[in-house]
């Protein structure tokens, strides 16, 4: 597996080529879980370079969203191949996992607004 974390402000990027092994997602988890222990829980995931996803993958996509959305963030997919939508679609995460075609899309809805910005917007009102 070849995956970089960016981060982008208050967002966490993953950019994964594959989930389909457990020992090598157990590892990436742990080092996105201490990210979120450090306050750091809005993590998108780039499954661009993922071709197949089995149920060792949705796994590590559910624990991630779970660890995320516990400590008051949340996890949302982009650049999902048309095969992977249709995994999530049968087994009906795309319900649960908020999906975004770019990374631009995600930022342009304003769910991960910095908390800065979240304090300055909610003190004019």
């Amino acid at each position: 597996m070849k995956y970089v974390i960016q981060q982008d402000h208050n967002l966490q990027i993953l950019h994964v080529d594959n989930l389909m092994y457990e020992t090598e997602n157990r590892n990436l988890l742990n080092e996105l879980t201490d990210l979120i222990g450090e306050g750091k829980n809005n993590v998108v995931v780039s499954l661009n370079q993922v071709q197949f996803l089995n149920s060792t993958g949705l796994r590590f996509l559910i624990s991630l969203l779970t660890k995320s959305r516990n400590s008051g963030g949340d996890t949302v997919l982009i650049h999902v191949p048309e095969q992977v939508k249709k995994l999530l679609v049968m087994t009906k995460l795309q319900s649960i996992f908020p999906i975004f075609d770019t990374l631009d899309n995600v930022k342009a809805t304003g769910i991960f607004l910095p908390q800065k910005a979240l304090s300055d917007s909610e003190s004019i009102n």
